[in-house]
């Protein structure tokens, strides 16, 4: 029975090299291997990579994708790499409850009234807002590390003065810009604190379960990422503090073009719809593109509640305020599997059009990762 099932198909075998021949499609013998690959798919009726159609925005139950640079997004393999690019942008609707919205609305009200308003920058002697002595992170995460900080602008000892409180610094506004900028770590209350760790474990957590691809092309992993370091923009004002921040802009207030450098930025909208007029965040094209222009490429107007998800490599803006006060939470961050690779991080240079350079250290290190357990990260306010 052997022998003559094997017979059979020898048969079979011959009879459909043989019909193949006259009509002048190559036998598999006489075909290269992705030849054979490519005309099976064009016999199949399936679109080889050069006839594929453009691609449409993606989308699933929870977010969906809009291009920004429309050709590009397009040509894009995926939803993940065109975000990752900084060709699209994704909205998750309702990401946030109406009462998450009134607690850090209300919370970032009080903290804007406390912090008052000045129109004379603070002293520059001030302690600066990178020395690693006014970080809470640093004793926790990097003291017992064992990770020597090489970078002077995180030694304690470039503080020129840490007796200072965070609380009694003035906030400077610019008189022509009515916009304030108030960390949630630095100005607002527990409460509020917590509920902004309860977004960004919400937003990993969506990752995980509905965009997986989306984590493995910004962070390098899709899985546990809760459990990695997490480093916030930070800028070199004091009075500003790092990010997660509530941003409140009144009529005029805005924020110039600019770039995040980190690995993702979440955005969501707070204020009520209908409590502002104008405003909305603009997304540029690249300066060093050809197509580069003053004008947006698109500018993003969601509804309350709905979070607003670019990389670091997306040129946007605050658009101005023409009435009312508009609120956002936002919050640009980078994810890593250890507190060295964290603190080596520099935006500037591993950053680029292209995307995440360097992600392949995370992936190496995900091996490492499986084969030992680590025990929750105490994630740093960096």
């Amino acid at each position: 029975e052997a022998w003559l099932h094997n017979w059979h198909e020898e048969a079979l075998r011959a009879h459909a090299e043989q019909s193949a021949a006259p009509a002048g499609i190559a036998t598999q013998a006489d075909r290269p291997p992705h030849a054979h690959d490519e005309q099976s798919a064009a016999l199949a009726g399936v679109a080889t990579q050069a006839e594929r159609p453009p691609r449409e925005p993606g989308r699933n139950q929870s977010w969906r994708e809009l291009f920004l640079q429309p050709d590009d997004a397009a040509a894009a393999a995926s939803t993940a790499s065109s975000v990752r690019d900084g060709h699209s942008i994704v909205y998750v609707r309702e990401f946030i409850s109406t009462d998450e919205r009134a607690l850090l609305m209300a919370a970032a009200m009080q903290a804007r009234h406390e912090a008052g308003t000045t129109f004379q920058k603070p002293h520059k002697d001030l302690p600066h807002a990178r020395c690693a002595a006014r970080q809470p992170w640093y004793k926790q995460n990097v003291a017992t590390s064992g990770v020597t900080i090489d970078s002077d602008r995180w030694k304690a000892d470039s503080c020129p003065d840490d007796s200072i409180p965070d609380d009694s610094i003035p906030y400077y506004v610019d008189p022509s810009n009515p916009m304030w900028r108030l960390s949630i770590v630095q100005r607002l209350e527990l409460e509020a604190q917590a509920l902004s760790d309860k977004l960004h474990q919400r937003l990993l957590s969506l990752l995980e379960k509905d965009f997986p691809s989306l984590a493995e092309a910004v962070f390098g992993r899709s899985t546990r990422l809760g459990e990695m370091y997490v480093r916030w923009y930070q800028t070199d004002t004091l009075y500003i503090g790092p990010e997660p921040c509530i941003n409140i802009y009144e009529a005029g207030g805005h924020f110039t073009p600019h770039k995040d450098q980190h690995h993702l930025t979440m955005l969501i909208v707070l204020s009520e719809d209908g409590a502002f007029g104008g405003g909305g965040t603009a997304f540029f094209a690249d300066e060093n593109t050809t197509t580069a222009a003053t004008e947006p490429l698109y500018v993003a107007r969601p509804s309350s509640g709905t979070a607003v998800l670019w990389s670091g490599v997306a040129k946007h803006a605050a658009m101005p305020v023409e009435r009312g006060t508009r609120i956002v939470y936002v919050g640009s961050f980078s994810l890593f599997a250890s507190v060295a690779a964290m603190l080596s991080y520099n935006p500037q240079q591993r950053l680029t059009k292209r995307g995440m350079e360097g992600n392949e250290e995370q992936r190496e290190t995900r091996a490492a990762d499986s084969e030992q357990e680590r025990k929750p990260a105490r994630r740093p306010w960096i």
